[in-house]
């Protein structure tokens, strides 16, 4: 088939791995601020809850800006016609509703891009679990469309890879928001240890 060009060819590939290292990152930070540490007694983010929320803003920002350039990326890769040449941004639009992979970044940019911006003016603990359930919906439209989806048992396939893909996803990203957790002081980071212990076992 024809090749869509090196940066598609290389820029895929690299796209992809850091928008879901961020994508792990913003679940891990809001499952931080969440679950891990705990709030003041008023029920405002203490400082350690605090730097967590906007490492996950932050991270969800750069996993909606990833999966919104793996859209044209995709269509191009699928359609062999590099980025440079007759893919205007109406026609990646219009291709993307008929390429499913491509169709999921772009639900996956979307969603993550909400999540960026609701959790920008958050200072209370009562919006994280919220923001921590958002972060993982955008994990799901590529889990829709994977390759289970296609099976003869497209439920159970597709199920199973869901969850398989939030506990890793969890594991990973938690593992991660506890290290970024120890670097910055860690301010009780026992307790933070021990809950996320719990959550590594059940994953």
């Amino acid at each position: 088939r024809p090749s869509p060009g090196s940066v598609t060819n290389f820029g895929l590939p690299f796209v992809r791995a850091a928008g879901e290292i961020a994508a792990a990152q913003a679940v891990g930070s809001f499952l931080s601020a969440a679950f891990l540490v705990p709030p003041q007694a008023g029920g405002v983010l203490d400082a350690a809850g605090y730097r967590a929320l906007r490492l996950g803003t932050v991270a969800s920002g750069v996993w909606a800006v990833c999966a919104a350039m793996l859209v044209p990326l995709t269509v191009s890769d699928v359609t062999g016609q590099p980025l440079a040449s007759r893919l205007s941004p109406s026609d990646i639009w219009s291709v993307a509703s008929l390429i499913n992979v491509a169709g999921a970044w772009r639900w996956a940019a979307l969603i993550a891009a909400i999540v960026t911006v609701a959790s920008i003016p958050v200072l209370r603990w009562s919006w994280t679990p919220l923001l921590f359930g958002g972060s993982l919906v955008t994990l799901l439209p590529l889990a829709l469309t994977g390759h289970s989806s296609a099976g003869g048992s497209h439920d159970l396939a597709t199920n199973s890879l869901i969850i398989h893909l939030m506990a890793g996803t969890l594991w990973a990203g938690g593992l991660m928001a506890l290290l970024a957790h120890a670097i910055r002081g860690g301010e009780r980071a026992d307790i933070a240890a021990r809950r996320f212990s719990a959550i590594a076992l059940w994953c």
